[in-house]
């Protein structure tokens, strides 16, 4: 029993360590950062999954829908990360819902992050009124 006790030890261990890194992780947006970039909202068009071993990882292509907004282009294509793979293997974004991207202030081709609008419109206060 004494030559049991290091081995159910070393298991615990290994155990315990599997459960951490299968922890769900989900980006958060940082609202300082985001309010120095310029934003537009756009439609998805598209999306596929990319492989990216541990992480839910989307290739997006969208479409801009308002005249209002002021870039050289009505589609984009990026990706994007949301969550990590220990949530689960999450839903790609469905055509028609609508997010908002967050490109370079110097060059508007750029999309340097992008999110759904639901959810990024409680980091960044300039979506308040955008529905």
């Amino acid at each position: 029993m004494r030559h049991l006790l290091p081995a159910l030890l070393v298991a615990a261990c290994v155990l315990g360590s599997a459960t951490d890194a299968l922890a769900c992780r989900m980006r958060v947006p940082r609202a300082d950062e985001l309010a120095q970039r310029t934003i537009i909202v756009a439609t998805v068009r598209h999306a596929e999954r990319v492989e990216a071993p541990g992480w839910n990882t989307w290739q997006v292509v969208a479409e801009i829908t308002s005249e209002e907004q002021s870039v050289n282009r009505s589609t984009f294509e990026f990706t994007t990360t949301l969550s990590s793979d220990g949530c689960g293997q999450t839903p790609l974004p469905p055509t028609g819902e609508r997010w908002v991207l967050y490109l370079d202030q110097a060059d508007t081709s750029e999309v340097l992050d992008a999110f759904p609008l639901d959810y990024v419109k409680d980091y960044d206060l300039r979506l308040a009124d955008v529905s």
